[in-house]
């Protein structure tokens, strides 16, 4: 049994209890667990993770779908592109002097990767791993006639942690070729919706399920949003989730990213969380969304927006281990300085900040006016710029034909007042 967890909070996508239960009973299973999405660790982070699971007995591995599936998909296009050269100019070996760089490369990767104690596994080192392991099943138990010789390695985890990208990842499948057999994938939580078999090798068959939200009492809903389990379409309370982000992501990571400025009161410091509707509302009117009505900024479509961004990684946020030893490790405000190297303290004060950011929604009505008017040239002005407003019922002129010379008054039609019409033609 394979458990794939998300790298960026992997005790929160573990379940303990189901990692038990395959061990025990008549014939206990072997469990694996695939920490993906590795490329948002840094090697520190990385070996922080790796000591707390070797410290817990678990047999894991660090993989990223997402860059082994790039590699492929490279690879696919490389050849797609030689193949039509070839065919163009008819020269099939125009292709070999481009490869020998490619072989010189991958061994500089690989043995820069060899130097981390945890580094992340490529797709060639993960399927010899797993090949191992189905060698070492068929040592122990033997050839079963009824799994025709296959090791079934199961796929489960919470959704949207990546299981069919891993599958696809192992198969080889290109995103470019349509030939090769590959499962759906999508960002979308429950993509999959039945159980399906891929067979790998001769000795390996890969089951890919349907995610599976385990039961817990310590996460809420707002986490499940956070951590991409429940899908942002089905999103009600934005309010929630918006809050544990705005206490993992500090005020100029949100700046930077957006190119935008959030307004912050007088006593707040630099490491303060962020305000919720000040982010919101910031972020909507830099994007121009409003609502229907009177027009305010739409503070639910900002939210679905930054928990999207904050879900695919964007916003990066990794939980560290609980027996940390080095907290800085993790540090938010230490990592954005990492993320931004120009990362500087503005030269404008806290009330300019505020003043620009309420300066595009809150209209000035002195800015029509000269300072150095009084009060009664104030009072003037205002009232002449109230003039052409709106009027009620009482303010309209009942008879406004009154003084002009309209022909229907010679027919003795009286039509300047209002009520019953007298005089009217028989």
């Amino acid at each position: 049994m394979v458990q794939i967890v998300d790298a960026r909070n992997p005790l929160f996508y573990r379940s303990i209890d189901l990692d038990a239960y395959a061990k025990e009973g008549e014939t206990p299973r072997r469990t694996l667990l695939i920490v993906n999405k590795s490329d948002f660790l840094d090697d520190r982070q990385r070996t922080a993770w790796g000591d707390h699971f070797k410290k817990e007995n678990i047999d894991f591995v660090f993989f990223s779908a997402k860059e082994a599936q790039d590699e492929i998909d490279e690879e696919a296009k490389k050849l797609r592109q030689e193949q039509r050269n070839a065919e163009s100019h008819d020269q099939y070996d125009e292709a070999k002097p481009a490869g020998a760089p490619q072989v010189v490369e991958a061994e500089a990767v690989v043995a820069k990767k060899e130097t981390s104690p945890y580094p992340v596994l490529s797709r060639v080192e993960l399927l010899d791993f797993v090949t191992k392991i189905a060698t070492d099943v068929l040592d122990e138990v033997g050839v079963r006639v009824k799994d025709k010789g296959l090791i079934k390695f199961g796929m489960v985890g919470f959704p949207n942690v990546g299981k069919s990208s891993v599958i696809n990842a192992l198969l080889g499948a290109s995103t470019y070729s349509h030939k090769t057999q590959r499962v759906a994938v999508g960002a979308t939580p429950g993509k999959t919706k039945h159980f399906q078999t891929m067979i790998l090798s001769d000795k390996i068959m890969l089951c890919d399920c349907p995610g599976l939200v385990f039961p817990s009492f310590v996460n809420s809903k707002a986490e499940m949003y956070c951590c991409g389990v429940l899908p942002l379409s089905q999103l009600r309370d934005h309010v929630s989730p918006c809050q544990l982000l705005c206490h993992r992501i500090p005020k100029r990571v949100f700046e930077r990213t957006y190119g935008i400025k959030i307004p912050i009161s007088k006593t707040a410091k630099e490491t303060d969380p962020v305000g919720i509707y000040a982010l919101l509302e910031s972020y909507a009117r830099n994007r121009g969304y409003t609502t229907t009505g009177k027009g305010g900024p739409d503070t639910s479509r900002a939210a679905r927006d930054i928990l999207r961004h904050y879900v695919n990684g964007r916003l990066l946020y990794c939980h560290p281990p609980p027996d940390v030893t080095d907290p800085t490790i993790f540090d938010i405000h230490e990592l954005a300085k990492a993320q931004f190297p120009d990362l500087v303290e503005p030269e404008t004060t806290e009330d300019e900040v505020n003043e620009e950011a309420r300066a595009s929604t809150e209209p000035n009505v002195d800015e029509e006016l000269d300072f150095d008017t009084t009060v009664e040239d104030k009072r003037a002005v205002s009232k002449r710029l109230k003039k052409h407003g709106r009027k009620g019922r009482k303010g309209r002129d009942k008879n406004p034909y009154e003084d002009s010379d309209f022909p229907g008054g010679a027919a003795g039609v009286h039509i300047n007042s209002g009520g019953k019409k007298k005089n009217r033609r028989p």
